[in-house]
């Protein structure tokens, strides 16, 4: 893939020569650099590469404020980096400027869930719901936002609309699991985490919370061999290596 992400890469450089007044050419360039990164090859490959993007995505605004494009693209990046305000600042630009993006209702959403504003991220994540019927990730975190709150029978409605839409969404299986087995249904959360680990078999978080229900439930064997594959799939888990202990599994340090 990267050697097309290069290509892009010199074209909107290319674009930019002749008419560097080109605001879609900027966010284009933007995108092309942190997939490049993303795609780990060359010399754009660092953290550099990010804040070139921003350059570029300011770049871009500064010819054209009302970009609704770059503004979600900006907001993204500072979210990836961490900057809840300056992402949440971005994300409600996009929405003065189009308000029924369901994308950005979602991002927004998300950054509050970040900022611990549970209220306003079950607001937004609510907006792109309503604006998108279809969109399983909204649904899934909306329920992830209600967990927070300790809704449990709201969590497990939208992780159910999110099942519905996308049966094969293993994270929704997995956090609809850690509710049921949360509010001691068991059996209920052994099936989701099986699913989960069926679509997604690779997915230590899922093993170690298959493995810590298992333990609870009083089933050692299969607890420890969910516990090791957890262990063996992140070798750093100290969560996993702790609960094996506590089975009287030798573990090295």
């Amino acid at each position: 893939h990267s050697g097309r992400f290069t290509e892009a890469i010199a074209e909107c450089q290319e674009a930019l020569k002749i008419k560097p007044d080109f605001a879609a050419a900027h966010n284009n360039l933007g995108v092309a650099l942190l997939r490049n990164k993303q795609s780990g090859d060359g010399a754009l490959g660092h953290d550099g590469a990010v804040d070139e993007a921003i350059e570029h995505y300011r770049k871009a605004l500064q010819i054209n404020p009302d970009f609704t494009q770059a503004h979600k693209n900006l907001g993204i990046v500072f979210f990836r980096k961490g900057q809840m305000d300056e992402a949440i600042a971005q994300f409600q630009k996009t929405l003065e400027l189009e308000p029924n993006d369901a994308q950005a209702e979602f991002s927004l959403g998300s950054a509050f869930l970040q900022r611990r504003e549970v209220d306003e991220a079950i607001a937004h994540y609510q907006k792109a719901v309503e604006i998108r019927p279809d969109y399983a990730e909204a649904r899934n975190y909306l329920g992830n936002a209600f967990v927070a709150e300790g809704k449990y029978s709201e969590a497990i409605a939208n992780y159910e609309a999110a099942l519905s839409i996308r049966p094969d969404y293993s994270e929704a299986h997995h956090n609809m699991a850690c509710v049921l087995a949360t509010i001691g249904k068991n059996d209920e959360a052994l099936e989701q985490f099986n699913e989960a680990l069926r679509l997604n078999g690779n997915d230590a978080q899922t093993h170690f919370a298959l493995g810590s229900l298992l333990a609870r439930m009083g089933h050692r064997e299969e607890a420890v061999s969910h516990l090791a594959e957890a262990l063996r799939l992140k070798p750093d888990y100290e969560s996993a290596k702790q609960q094996l202990r506590e089975l009287g599994v030798p573990v090295p340090q």
